[in-house]
């Protein structure tokens, strides 16, 4: 029995994760410095969503920028083939997410973009006080706009069918998205969807 407010079995549950830990893949495992580099440039990208080719070039610029820490430790040059071993390392780990040649720097993404999908009452997203920041402003105000995504969340509330013009255009995580990487992650929830 855990509890937090008096440390109570704190140690205990450190020490039985630290030995479950001890067994899991890649645990332990020796990695080249470099993919660390590479792991702490992708919190530089300014792109939430990028090909895992265009990636790997920003990835580079970014390191190829960085200051030198010391004398101690020196830059390995490394090449965009380099970069993408790194990468699919870090997105085994959940680090990054890859998925059909699509880069996807931080995971959290992939959170935003499920909730939507996810929401227990669709029409609920028109409603100020449910919508959690899921649409857009300009969707929420009565117009055009309005009608149209009301309409698409009763077709989403009426046979559970969402359309990728409405996320693109209404839903504030998606809207973010080229339509190539909208499809890439709508492949990969119905795909997750169908295990």
């Amino acid at each position: 029995l855990v509890d937090s407010s008096n440390q109570s079995g704190i140690p205990e549950l450190k020490q039985e994760l630290s030995f479950c830990c001890r067994g899991l893949r890649f645990v332990g495992e020796h990695v080249p410095m470099s993919w660390i580099r590479v792991e702490a440039a992708t919190d530089k990208l300014k792109q939430q969503s990028l090909t895992v080719s265009e990636a790997c070039k920003e990835i580079l610029k970014v390191m190829e920028s960085e200051p030198q820490v010391s004398s101690s430790v020196v830059k390995t040059a490394l090449n965009e083939d380099d970069v993408l071993e790194a990468l699919e390392f870090w997105s085994q780990l959940g680090r990054v997410f890859m998925q059909d040649g699509q880069l996807f720097p931080k995971p959290q993404l992939v959170v935003d973009l499920i909730r939507p999908l996810v929401h227990h009452k669709p029409m609920n997203l028109l409603n100020n006080t449910e919508r959690l920041g899921l649409l857009k402003e300009p969707s929420l105000q009565p117009g055009a706009l309005y009608n149209e995504a009301r309409q698409h969340l009763q077709v989403l509330e009426a046979r559970n069918e969402v359309h990728e013009d409405f996320l693109l255009k209404h839903v504030t995580s998606w809207s973010r998205l080229s339509k190539d990487q909208a499809r890439v992650m709508l492949n990969f929830f119905v795909a997750c969807a169908l295990l």
